[in-house]
């Protein structure tokens, strides 16, 4: 893994509207009995977290608000 990666990572990690995301999909996972939401919501979570900052036009567009 890269150094741009772990840039990507912080900066989805500090980007408010992706906190709001994760935090709810985690609530969402919580208030729910359903199994199904709960794994849409954790792979919301992973998405964010792991897939987004791997992608080559999310980690440019992280870089220009650097």
């Amino acid at each position: 893994m890269s150094v741009n990666y772990f840039k990507a990572l912080k900066a989805a990690l500090t980007s408010q509207y992706n906190i709001i995301a994760v935090v709810g999909a985690g609530l969402f996972s919580l208030v729910s009995w359903n199994w199904i939401p709960a794994l849409i919501a954790a792979g919301l979570e992973i998405g964010y977290l792991v897939i987004a900052p791997a992608i080559p036009w999310y980690r440019k567009r992280v870089e220009l608000q650097l």
